[in-house]
């Protein structure tokens, strides 16, 4: 009966290829929504179900460019109009901040020209966020209410919201 061994070479080989397939799956999973074992929490009034995604991605990270015209953003959260950064300044955002501060809510109103493509909505060490592209809003959304950070942890409520991203497109219903 022969015996033979591998080399030394071939096995640190397959063990480099190994170590580098093992980094892009954890790089993927980390750019990727949350694991489905995590619970984004209940859906918006407009019914549209948050995706629970770790970290914090912008508007682009999800939906990719071209998807959206501006990515606005808002920090901190709270009551208030703000006004979109040039050269979308001829419209705003309305948000009304609700709820116990164990489960607080985001009601947001787009005034001027622009609808909502997605909201993400930033709390705690991830982010939810709203998809209101086709087919259920193809021309997006201009407001929405109940909307609202990952849950802390299950039947605790919710992250405060840090911070709002409205990744926002021209509306075809302002006239």
């Amino acid at each position: 009966m022969r015996v033979t061994t591998r080399s030394k070479r071939q096995v640190w080989g397959a063990r480099l290829a190994c170590a580098g397939l093992t980094t892009a799956v954890a790089l993927g999973i980390a750019a990727s929504p949350a694991s489905a074992a995590r619970e984004p929490g209940p859906p918006s009034a407009a019914g549209v179900q948050p995706v629970e995604y770790d970290q914090h991605p912008s508007c682009e990270d999800i939906l990719g460019a071209g998807a959206f015209t501006f990515d606005f953003r808002q920090q901190p959260v709270n009551d208030g109009t703000f006004t979109f950064d040039s050269p979308n300044d001829n419209g705003s955002v309305t948000l009304d901040v609700h709820g116990p501060s164990t489960a607080q809510l985001v009601d947001f109103t787009i005034n001027g020209p622009y609808a909502a493509r997605g909201i993400i909505v930033e709390g705690g060490s991830s982010s939810n966020f709203y998809s209101y592209g086709a087919p259920g809003f193809p021309n997006g959304i201009e407001s929405d209410e109940d909307l609202h950070a990952p849950v802390k942890n299950i039947g605790v409520g919710f992250d405060n919201p840090t911070h709002l991203h409205v990744c926002g497109i021209p509306s075809n219903y302002y006239t």
